[in-house]
């Protein structure tokens, strides 16, 4: 309670603040870590603190009025429902769009839903970083995306209520409430939204929450922003906020489905079946901490980490590999996902993206001519299996590689002495009342996504802790590449340094500039130009912090970095060490 108390106090984001069971994951074994992600994944349904959580009367009540919204909407022939976001928001909207659009499809209905995210499908694979911080792009490409529609349900998505991006779209709606109804999805009270002014606009998120609250209150807007507390590593909505996104569309999208046809929905109980299923898939700890321990083996060796997915199983790999970058400092070939029929299986709007280059192509066949000729034992591949019918292997027989799956209700059926690792989740296990078998049987597909996105954010999120990316429940290695970055950056550097958070701002941009000197000319530029300078370099950060610990230049806090292979071993023995 204490902990929380100095949150409030301090006006901290929840989702930017440290969490209080991770800070000594850094140093965990494997088993330990997926442990404690375990730990805090169950705060998602569990609430955290005061605050309304997932099983709130007011988050459920919510739940069904936007349901109700979408039922309407989707009864209309103009009607369309937006699904909007940046990184993993915009990412995850194209998942349940792209879902939700298949259930129409397989009906024999219009396809009603559509996805916008900032960078536009490019940002599906790799982090496009201007467009996240301009409103002014965001309501374009909604104007664009919503011409000739009479009736929308736009639902944007910003875990920390932060992105300019959607802020905008968000104002558009509001400007033109006839034809919109706005929805604030989030995981942050509303008083503790970005209160920072966005380049290039002339108001604050905070701004906007305040003007949707008013239309909230005429019942013409929505805000759907439980509280679910702390990020498993700080600040890396990615995970527990990118779970709780997932979990909540769907439970609104399911219940509006079944009463177009007719079939009572009961959205608490939808809810726990997802909290009874982080339960089934945290019973396999002991085989998923084998992998974390594989994974980062691979990257400690200088290896690399490729998912091969069947169906949306190989989505959720891509979108697991495609937050690695900006999160860990990782490069585009360290960890990336492949899927069955490309592009074909995708369905994204812009269609075939694999002539923009080797990181665009994502096929299973365009796996076995560019990577697999020059997979080695220090390389791991991830099978993600929909189902025993997805028989590996057979293009893995001859590699040296690692090989691992996760797989549902099949292990028996599979050549295991050909895999290193096999992580299978019993779903046959999760309890079918009061939903009943049929429910379990027609949304299978949305519980193995969900099973699925935990393990490889276990992953991915271990092998980076192995490989030394994190310094307690810090990522000090993050890609200065957004706005909302460069702010935590300069935050990390703060929580360290003991530094006021001007002095760790300029600290952070000597560091990008690779000066002591910093000129007025580059002191007064936006932060926009910092992001842009910032975006391809290495060990920004790391740098920045090591110089205002020890006061140095920023050439010796290089050359610091240099003399250790790990970043946490540099930063633990240059805090452990510093002149008091």
């Amino acid at each position: 309670m204490i902990f929380e108390q100095a949150l409030i106090e301090m006006n901290i984001p929840i989702t930017e603040a440290r969490n209080p069971i991770t800070t000594t994951i850094d140093v965990a074994s494997p088993d330990d870590i997926v442990k404690k992600l375990h730990e805090c994944d169950r705060e998602i349904f569990n609430g955290w603190n005061q605050y309304k959580g997932l099983f709130h009367p007011e988050t459920i009540s919510t739940i069904r009025q936007i349901s109700e919204v979408a039922v309407d909407i989707m009864k209309k022939p103009d009607g369309m429902i937006v699904l909007s976001g940046c990184g993993t928001s915009g990412r995850i909207a194209f998942l349940i769009a792209r879902n939700f659009n298949e259930v129409l499809r397989n009906s024999e209905r219009e396809q009603c839903f559509r996805y916008l995210i900032a960078g536009r499908d490019k940002a599906l694979f790799t982090s496009q970083e201007a467009p996240e911080d301009d409103p002014q792009c965001g309501i374009e490409m909604l104007k664009e995306a919503t011409a000739g529609r009479n009736r929308v349900l736009f639902i944007g998505i910003t875990c920390g209520l932060s992105a300019p991006f959607v802020a905008g779209q968000l104002y558009y709606c509001m400007e033109n409430i006839n034809i919109f109804t706005p929805v604030l999805l989030g995981f942050n009270p509303c008083n503790l939204a970005r209160n920072i002014k966005i380049e290039k606009w002339d108001k604050t998120f905070l701004q906007v929450v305040g003007l949707l609250e008013n239309q909230v209150t005429e019942h013409k807007a929505y805000i759907l922003n439980p509280v679910v507390g702390p990020e498993q590593i700080t600040g890396s909505s990615r995970m527990k906020s990118g779970t709780a996104t997932k979990i909540l569309l769907e439970t609104i999208f399911v219940s509006c489905i079944k009463a177009t046809e007719n079939i009572p929905s009961n959205i608490e109980a939808h809810l726990k079946s997802y909290q009874d299923l982080c339960e089934v898939v945290y019973k396999e700890t002991s085989s998923i901490s084998k992998l974390v321990q594989l994974a980062g083996d691979s990257l400690k060796a200088g290896g690399s980490i490729s998912y091969i997915g069947w169906d949306s199983l190989g989505v959720m790999g891509m979108i697991d590999a495609s937050e690695c970058p900006p999160t860990y400092g990782a490069s585009l070939s360290d960890i990336r996902g492949f899927v069955d029929s490309g592009y074909k299986l995708l369905n994204n709007q812009e269609g075939d993206l694999s002539p923009m280059g080797k990181y665009y192509r994502i096929s299973i066949e365009e796996f076995q001519s560019d990577v697999l000729p020059g997979l080695k034992e220090s390389d791991m591949v991830v099978l993600l299996m929909k189902d025993e019918s997805c028989a590996v292997a057979d293009i893995l027989t001859n590699s040296t590689c690692k090989k691992a799956c996760i797989c549902f209700n099949s292990e028996e059926k599979l050549q295991q002495d050909r895999l290193d690792c096999i992580v299978s989740v019993d779903l046959y296990s999760l309890t079918t009342e009061p939903l009943g078998d049929q429910h379990y049987k027609s949304w299978a597909q949305l519980y193995k996504e969900l099973s699925t996105k935990w393990i490889l954010n276990a992953v991915t999120t271990g092998a980076h802790i192995l490989k030394g990316k994190v310094y307690q429940n810090i990522m000090v290695d993050l890609k200065v590449s957004n706005n909302k970055l460069f702010f935590r950056a300069v935050g990390i550097i703060q929580n360290f340094s003991n530094l006021s958070k001007d002095v760790c701002q300029e600290y952070l941009l000597k560091s990008i500039y690779m000066t002591d000197d910093l000129s007025e000319d580059l002191k007064s530029l936006q932060v926009k130009d910092y992001i842009v300078k910032a975006t391809s370099m290495e060990k920004v950060v790391p740098t920045a912090l090591v110089a205002a610990i020890l006061k140095c230049k920023i050439d010796d806090a290089r050359k610091l970095l240099s003399q250790h292979h790990v970043i946490r071993t540099a930063i633990s023995d240059i805090l452990n060490n510093r002149p008091m």
